[in-house]
């Protein structure tokens, strides 16, 4: 628009300037400039009326968009909801299609650029946002604990970043910060433990291998009616027991 004006101001004094009284002219000849001025006035007038229809209807198509999306997310937190009083039928390393014709599909078909349940809910926005960002910080205390030494009374995540996997879509990399808060009689201690996972779309977990050498991985599962909450449990990677459960909420989003 801005543009346009200026184009507008430029050949209007362009031909005011070729139109003005020569000193052979008679000074009753009408000078243009006062036409071009009105001219001008009322391109103005009607470019500014342009304008404003054009941002009405961006404002529009954005709050409709908006109303879409807050649907969206309204319509999976009670899918979401459901699936936690009933189940899903499928086994945790599945993934349920959901929709009138129910369907069990592998959770690493999920998000992987075909199309494998009949509703396609499969590679839907909805399916596949990863619920962990770089930036956002979870954090809680445990339910129980039956295998660290630590025995902390708070556990926080700290994600660093969240990629793509360039051959593999349905998992993405996640490098975190792990931090165990302990205490005794005396001190507290923080540990601080590199957390070098994934993320799965189709089952919605998070996954550390063991940070150290007591072969004890971190696994979270975002099986809450809401995206704000995971189970994460302390998990022994040779019998896959889960030894310790920390429930934990986003105190951070990044």
């Amino acid at each position: 628009t801005s543009k346009m004006r200026t184009v507008l101001v430029i050949a209007v004094l362009v031909g005011c300037a070729y139109a003005l009284p020569t000193p052979e002219h008679d000074e009753d000849d009408k000078p243009c400039c006062s036409r071009s001025n009105t001219r001008l006035n009322s391109q103005f007038v009607h470019l500014n009326r342009l304008t404003a229809e054009i941002q009405a209807l961006s404002d529009a198509v954005d709050a409709r968009n908006k109303a879409s999306d807050g649907v969206s997310h309204t319509i999976g937190a009670l899918s979401r909801q459901i699936v936690s009083l009933e189940g899903t039928g499928c086994d945790e390393h599945s993934f349920q299609c959901g929709g009138n014709q129910k369907r069990c599909i592998a959770a690493s078909q999920v998000c992987d650029g075909f199309e494998d349940c009949p509703n396609s809910y499969d590679e839907s926005d909805l399916a596949c946002e990863a619920l962990v960002q770089a930036g956002d910080i979870w954090e809680g205390a445990p339910s129980y604990d039956r295998c660290t030494q630590r025995e902390p009374y708070k556990a926080r995540i700290v994600i660093k970043s969240v990629t793509d996997r360039e051959f593999f879509h349905p998992i993405v990399k996640v490098d975190a910060q792990l931090l165990f808060y302990a205490k005794t009689q005396n001190f507290k201690a923080v540990s601080n433990l590199p957390g070098h996972g994934t993320y799965e779309f189709g089952s919605r977990t998070l996954t550390f291998p063991p940070p150290e050498d007591d072969n004890l991985a971190f696994v979270a599962n975002f099986d809450f009616a809401d995206n704000d909450h995971m189970h994460a449990y302390v998990v022994r990677a040779s019998t896959g027991e889960k030894c310790a459960m920390f429930v934990l909420h986003k105190v951070k989003a990044g």
